[in-house]
Order: structure tokens, then C-alpha cells, then sequence
């Protein structure tokens, strides 16, 4: 009889945790799609990982081809486009780049801009390519950027409209680990998200040399949604290379921690994709160390978070993870994914996720990692696939 009772129990637990991932990956997902009003621009842009707003509809976007970067094959140079949401007709133009140094792969994940230092921070992977990951700091000059756009470059060859400043690298940060970065208090002070508890292999995920590497692999795939292993970085420094920063860990106990952002008042989001869920940080005046205050809870899994405006964020959308894993391997699916928009809602003091902005069935754009609403359009981005998805709402 006890043994009986030990069998059924095993097969109820077993049918929970089954019934339990087979509704957090997706399988169960029914979507409605609004993309009727969508269109492909920049199809040569290699991946759109991340967006930053400079104001005014005019978004800075990030191509890193980092599908071929974290599989360890030859990946198409990095580059920064901008996109003006203002304009009639948007299309992305490539911006120039001041001071890049030529010793240093230049393959752009996560971005953040700053007002308050007109500076450009980019997260940036030279896996096989032995140089790590880092992160870039630009100063932007808002006026070249914005002839970029219009095409006004009154027959300048590289009318430029980024500089060069510096790197920022750290032990801590592993192989293609860190994802998505802020300024902190100034323009000396960063946070940074790391979404893998194990680095990529030296030269690639296709390409493991040891053991320990190919076991990493496949704890990569496991610990995320295990294990709280990964943390936000608090990095200090001065605008000088030869300088070394000083990083530490500013908050740990996350499964994945992904996409970050802040608003004017210093209050910190940290989206912690495994755990579906959005944590609200307080930043210590002393330390420098983060503090949760709060949550945001998601139904679908989220990639980049953007504060667009008081409780306001916005968010790229991916409900079908399953299908967002076959992809990361190298599989040709579509993967859905749209912009998702968090409100904050003052009377009933909680945030409410709307999921349904714009939905894109992933057919054009395969796995949305970032969007944004300005003027009517939605601008939607993707690591793994390229160009630009423009929708008209």
C-alpha cells in the first residue's frame, strides 16, 4: 500500500512540474495578432538586440549579428543606426563612429542612453574573437545624429555623431554574460546585468574545447530556471583607459538577470527573465548597493525594458519560449513576440502589463527582444533576425 501511495504521489508531482512548464514556456499560449500595418525596413541590418531614445522620435539602434557572435562564427561588423519615429517615412541610416579602436570587436547588445551625459553605453561581445565582453562608452553629438537621419550630411563622408571615450571590462564579466547596462548617479558609475551564470565557450557555442566547457553549456540551460545565480554589477571609473574600474556586485539572487533601465528619480528596474517577473530597485547614496522595493509580474517573458515615462515602462514581448529556445539553437522558427507596455496604476498601487500594444506572429521579425511606440509607429527589434519591423497603429 505505501508503495502504491509513493507511486501515485510521484506521478501527481510529476504531472504538476510537467503541466507547470508546458504553461510557463508557452505551449499553451493562444495569441491575437495585430501586425496587419507592419513592415520590414533595414533587411541587411545584422539583429536590433536594443533601442535607446535620444527624444523627439529619434531612437539610436544597436546591430550586433549576435546569433553568429555567440555561436562562434563569423559575425558581420557592429554598428549603431538611427531610426526618427517622427518622420513620415522612417529608415535607419548608419552613424559614424569616432575613435573606434580598430583592436576591438564592436558587436552591440545592450544599450542605454543617458540625458544628463549626452553618453552612449553599449554592451559589446568579442567571443571568438578573444576580447570578451565589455561594455563601450560613446559621447553622442545629438545634432550629427539627427542630420544622420534626414540625410543631411551636406556631402560629409563620415559626418560621425559618436565618439569614442573608453572601455569599461571586468573579471566578472564572463563570456558573453553581461546583457544590458545603465548610468548610475553620473557618468563614473554603471550598472550591469549579467544573464548567464556560465560563460559561452572561448571561441563560440559550436565550438566547446574542454570539458568543463561543454558542461557549462548545458548548465546554462539548466541553472536559469533552477538556480538563482546571476547578479547586476556596479562598476566605477574615470575617462581613462589605462585606468582599471572598479566593479562589484551590486545585487545578486536572480535566475537571468536581463534588460535594466531607470527613471530620472533613480529608481532601477531589473527584468529577471526566468523568474518572469520585473524586480524595482533602490540604489544606496552611500554604497552604491541595490535594494528591491518591489515587482512588476509578467505573463509572457520580457527581454528589454525601457522607462518611457512616470510608471510607464516599456518592454519587448516574447509569450512562446519554447519556440524563443529553438531558435537561440539554430532552428528556423518563426518566434511571436511584440511590445508590451507596464502601467503603473496610482490608485490601486500596482502595475498592469499590456500585452496586446502590437503582436507580431514572427514571420517578418523572428523573436522581438526590444519595441517602442512613438507617433503612432511601433518600432520592433531582434537579435537573432534582420532588420527592423515598422508598424503603424
Amino acid at each position: 500500500m505505501c508503495g502504491r501511495t509513493s507511486v501515485a504521489l510521484s506521478v501527481a508531482f510529476l504531472s504538476v512540474f510537467v503541466g507547470y512548464f508546458y504553461i510557463m514556456l508557452g505551449f499553451s499560449t493562444v495569441l491575437v495578432y495585430n501586425d496587419q500595418n507592419c513592415e520590414l525596413i533595414a533587411p541587411k541590418m545584422a539583429g536590433s538586440e536594443d533601442f535607446v531614445h535620444l527624444g523627439n522620435g529619434l531612437l539610436l539602434v544597436g546591430a550586433g549579428d549576435l546569433h553568429n557572435v555567440f555561436d562562434g562564427h563569423k559575425a558581420m561588423p557592429g554598428a549603431i543606426y538611427v531610426v526618427d519615429l517622427a518622420s513620415e517615412t522612417p529608415t535607419a541610416s548608419k552613424v559614424g563612429i569616432k575613435g573606434l579602436p580598430s583592436a576591438l570587436p564592436f558587436q552591440p547588445h545592450g544599450m542605454y542612453y543617458s540625458n544628463t551625459s549626452r553618453r552612449l553605453y553599449v554592451i559589446s561581445h568579442g567571443v571568438a574573437a578573444g576580447s570578451g565582453s565589455r561594455i563601450f562608452i560613446f559621447a553622442v553629438g545629438r545634432r550629427g545624429i539627427e542630420n544622420i537621419a534626414r540625410g543631411e550630411t551636406w556631402g560629409v563622408k563620415d559626418p560621425g555623431g559618436l565618439v569614442y571615450i573608453r572601455t569599461v571590462p571586468s573579471h566578472l564579466f564572463q563570456n558573453g554574460a553581461i546583457n544590458d547596462v545603465i548610468e548610475g548617479v553620473d557618468a563614473n558609475e554603471l550598472y550591469v546585468t549579467n544573464w548567464l551564470q556560465y560563460p559561452i565557450p572561448a571561441a563560440g557555442k559550436k565550438f566547446p574545447k574542454t570539458l568543463e566547457e561543454k558542461v557549462n553549456l548545458v548548465k546554462i540551460s539548466l541553472a536559469q530556471i533552477f538556480v538563482k545565480g546571476t547578479a547586476v554589477y556596479r562598476c566605477t571609473f574615470v575617462d581613462d583607459d589605462s585606468v582599471p574600474p572598479q566593479c562589484t556586485v551590486a545585487a545578486d539572487g536572480f535566475y537571468g538577470a536581463n534588460g535594466i533601465t531607470k527613471s530620472p528619480d533613480g529608481t532601477i528596474f531589473v527584468n529577471d527573465v526566468p523568474a518572469y517577473r520585473v524586480h524595482i530597485l533602490s540604489r544606496d547614496a552611500v554604497t552604491g548597493h541595490l535594494t528591491e522595493t518591489g515587482r512588476i509580474p509578467v505573463q509572457h517573458i520580457v527581454d528589454n525594458i525601457e522607462w518611457v515615462a512616470p510608471g510607464v515602462l516599456y518592454m519587448g514581448n516574447i509569450p512562446m519560449a519554447y519556440r524563443s529556445l529553438m531558435k537561440m539553437e539554430g532552428y528556423d522558427v518563426a518566434v511571436p513576440g511584440g511590445l508590451a507596455v507596464a502601467t503603473y496604476h496610482t490608485a490601486t498601487k500596482d502595475w498592469v502589463v499590456n500585452n496586446s500594444v502590437l503582436m507580431h506572429d514572427g514571420s517578418t521579425l523572428s523573436q522581438i527582444s526590444v519595441g517602442y511606440l512613438y507617433a503612432g509607429k511601433v518600432l520592433l527589434g531582434s537579435p537573432f533576425s534582420n532588420g527592423l519591423l515598422l508598424c503603424k497603429i
